[in-house]
């Protein structure tokens, strides 16, 4: 945005800069303020105060298509520190809509064979009208250099999430509720679909959630969501993670052979954490099993063993493990999970665990 300095690179190019300069192609070297990022897409916004600014028209990634030519903008191995020039190299589109490399949090790449290496994030990758329709992310690579797989973030993607940063400083990203899981041909045949049957299976729908409140069952394939057509579960949660909160959201999904449109609400993933958060503060970001053991040094065990724990939460921060065992909670013994779940939510001040752990056992307290 020539406007109003705004400019779009990667997340992980500013992540812990505690200082940011942006050098311009005349030469002009400006400091720049972070108006806001996001980690799971990798897209983050900065502002600079500068006048005849210059910007690349906006493409449509929507309508790219396999075999496209595109051309990668960038500064590679920092090359561009001794002069004033840009690297372009030039390439195809190899594929559209990958996902499920483990780059980012939520993936959505083009990939392409047009050189990509360290430096080039954040650049500008363009079509032959000298459209952007990408911003270079990643590589795959087993060097640390081009080997012709390269990805960029579809700059239709980009523009929903920086109009976010710009207006929230953060993302509001959507919730539906469901976990899902890839269509494997042979889970298609169990379920007496053609084995080249396509969605994402939903494999459990969290209570109260807006999938719930939509009717959306466990065992339901979800196969398009508004527009976006489902092939694989990766896509369920960037499509409605990019949907605004509140909107409206039609998803259809094949129950029992049959299809199906439902409509659900679209809600803030932030709030509904919020909620979970303030409804059990005390057990908020734990996962819990029961669990029941003949330990030759504790006897015969009956308790709740924690199986995770995230780092931002009271039970970690009290000093709970993965594999602690539950055995009592303010004095009262605990044999299974609901209880201590019931036991927490009816606390308002604090929670004393007694735990095993390995051979030993402690007292530890949650406030």
């Amino acid at each position: 945005d020539p406007e109003h300095g705004f400019i779009v690179t990667n997340d992980h190019v500013i992540r812990h800069a505690s200082t940011i300069t942006v050098t311009l192609n005349d030469g002009r070297r400006l400091k720049a303020k972070l108006i806001g990022s996001d980690s799971e897409t990798d897209v983050a916004v900065l502002k600079v105060d500068a006048k005849n600014l210059k910007s690349l028209p906006f493409g449509d990634s929507d309508i790219l298509e396999v075999g496209d030519f595109v051309i990668a903008i960038g500064n590679p191995f920092g090359l561009n520190s001794f002069g004033n020039s840009q690297s372009a190299t030039f390439g195809i589109v190899s594929a559209m809509k990958r996902a499920d490399l483990n780059i980012e949090g939520i993936e959505n790449f083009i990939q392409t064979d047009a050189a990509i290496n360290p430096g080039n994030s954040g650049g500008a990758l363009v079509n032959v009208k000298g459209e952007l329709v990408g911003i270079n992310t990643a590589i795959i690579s087993l060097y640390g250099g081009n080997v012709g797989i390269g990805f960029a973030i579809p700059i239709n993607m980009v523009r929903d999430v920086s109009q976010q940063l710009i207006k929230f400083g953060s993302v509001h990203r959507g919730l539906m509720g469901v976990f899902v899981q890839h269509l494997t041909p042979e889970l298609a045949q169990a379920m007496h679909l053609s084995d080249n049957f396509q969605g994402a299976l939903i494999a459990q729908v969290n209570e109260g959630s807006p999938a719930e409140i939509a009717g959306l069952k466990a065992g339901d394939i979800i196969t398009q969501i508004n527009a976006t057509k489902i092939t694989q579960a990766t896509q369920v949660r960037t499509t409605i993670s990019l949907l605004r909160v509140g909107s409206d959201a039609k998803i259809t999904v094949n129950r029992h052979g049959k299809s199906i449109t439902l409509n659900a609400i679209v809600t803030d993933v932030k709030k509904h954490e919020q909620k979970l958060q303030s409804s059990n503060p005390f057990l908020y970001g734990l996962s819990l099993r029961n669990f029941e053991q003949d330990s030759p040094l504790h006897g015969h065990i009956i308790g709740v063993q924690v199986v995770g724990a995230s780092e931002n939460s009271a039970g970690a921060r009290a000093g709970l493990r993965v594999g602690d065992v539950i055995i009592s909670a303010n004095s009262t013994p605990i044999r299974e999970t609901q209880a201590l779940q019931q036991l927490a939510k009816n606390e308002k001040k604090q929670l004393l665990l007694q735990i095993l752990r390995g051979p030993g056992a402690l007292f530890l307290l949650i406030i």
